[in-house]
């Protein structure tokens, strides 16, 4: 690292913990989710715990998973620079690096919600929110390329 850049951005990591938690209250809503992945037209939204406090969470939560990449990106690649820098790390070292940290939670996640949506079906004989949990779209999901 160099030694003009400080050794944490407390600003940062407070933008990440509030982006996270923006994220999860965003989630909530689809607790509220009919069939197919949609919200029922005529839920109050306002109807929500804390809505008064919470509602730009509510109402633009899913902006925040942007916001949390792009503030990850920049401190991973602040870790980083120095030694891309001076060549003491490959390209190939500094995806292995970034991969390493993305996938194994992405991995878990990808189990557990199998697992959760699998039981759900075998309990409600549908699924629990998104329709999509067909063989095509897990291995689709394994690899990054949901979309």
């Amino acid at each position: 690292m160099a030694s003009n850049f400080p050794n944490r951005f407390y600003l940062l990591d407070i933008l990440r913990g509030l982006a996270s938690l923006s994220v999860v209250v965003w989630h909530y809503s689809h607790f509220f989710f009919t069939d197919m992945g949609r919200l029922p037209p005529n839920l109050d939204l306002a109807s929500r715990p804390l809505y008064d406090y919470l509602f730009i969470f509510y109402q633009q939560g899913l902006l925040a998973v942007n916001l949390f990449f792009v503030l990850s990106g920049f401190i991973f690649f602040w870790l980083y620079f120095d030694q891309v820098k001076h060549r003491k790390v490959s390209a190939r070292e500094f995806f292995v690096l970034r991969f390493s940290r993305l996938y194994p939670l992405h991995f878990a996640a990808l189990i557990l919600v199998a697992a959760g949506q699998w039981l759900w079906f075998k309990a409600n004989g549908g699924y629990f929110v998104f329709p999509y949990n067909d063989f095509k779209h897990f291995i689709l999901n394994l690899f990054f390329v949901s979309y």
